[in-house]
């Protein structure tokens, strides 16, 4: 998946698709209710977020980077052996992924009012002083 969003907003998503509180899993618990949504927030984190393992490691309640690297191993085995978890994360992953716009749009934003501003707007030449 491409683009980028945020640590915050994966919590966010992935907290209320679990139904767990985002500082339960930051927290040091370590129950299955809590840890499968913190590893799934992790595994996405490090798909859809520019940072490393020791910086989401730090975002996650100041874990080593190993768990990062466990954490995505885990929901790896998880998507591949439940299908109604991969689901889930899918369900989830489309939640993150940013709206499409469409090639028209994106081209729209490039010629229209940015770059043909209004005369109005426009500035008065100015006169170089001799």
């Amino acid at each position: 998946m491409t683009g980028w969003t945020t640590v915050d907003r994966i919590k966010a998503v992935v907290a209320a698709e679990f139904d767990v509180p985002i500082m339960e899993m930051v927290s040091n618990r370590r129950s299955r209710p809590v840890v499968i949504p913190r590893q799934a927030a992790i595994a996405l984190a490090y798909s859809l977020t520019p940072h490393s393992s020791g910086m989401l490691g730090r975002l996650f309640g100041n874990r080593d980077h190993s768990t990062i690297i466990y954490a995505r191993q885990k929901i790896s085995k998880l998507r591949n052996d439940d299908r109604v978890f991969d689901e889930r994360m899918r369900r989830i992953e489309a939640r993150l992924k940013p709206p499409e716009r469409s090639a028209e749009v994106q081209l729209e934003f490039l010629i229209g009012p940015l770059f043909d501003a209004p005369a109005s707007c426009q500035a008065a030449p100015m006169e170089l002083a001799a």
